[in-house]
Parts: C-alpha cells; sequence; structure tokens
C-alpha cells in the first residue's frame, strides 16, 4: 500500500493529530515513518500504537518536538 494513502487511512479518525504531522514533517511519508517508528518517550512504543488508548501522550510528543525539545 502507498505511504500515503496508509498515512491517511491512520490518522483518519485523528484530524488534529493529521494537521500537526504534516504541520511539522510536510510529507505523509515523513509523517508515517514518525508514526510506526517506536519512540523511547512512549516506553518504546510507536505512535500509531498509543492513538486509540493514548492519544494525548503522542499529542504532547508533538508539542516538545514542535518546541524545539529533542531530549
Amino acid at each position: 500500500m502507498k505511504p500515503d494513502i496508509l498515512f491517511e487511512q491512520t490518522v483518519s479518525d485523528f484530524p488534529e493529530l493529521k494537521r500537526k504531522l504534516l504541520a511539522l514533517f510536510k510529507t505523509p511519508d515523513q509523517a508515517l515513518s514518525w508514526l510506526i517508528n517506536p519512540k523511547w518517550q512512549l516506553e518504546g512504543r510507536s505512535p500509531a500504537e498509543c492513538l486509540e488508548n493514548d492519544l494525548d501522550a503522542v499529542l504532547d510528543l508533538i508539542r516538545t518536538i514542535e518546541q524545539g525539545d529533542f531530549s
């Protein structure tokens, strides 16, 4: 499946998340890559794994990145 279609399917229920990801990463391919790779800030889970049960943690991580805190 094409990355842009997979990205759309992944974030279709989360319009705020979609908007933030596209503003931050510019392309669906880059945003999808970020979504599917585990993050230590999410206890080793990928943001995609957290969407249903911990969306706030994903949005907090995005806010941290937007503010330039990459630690």
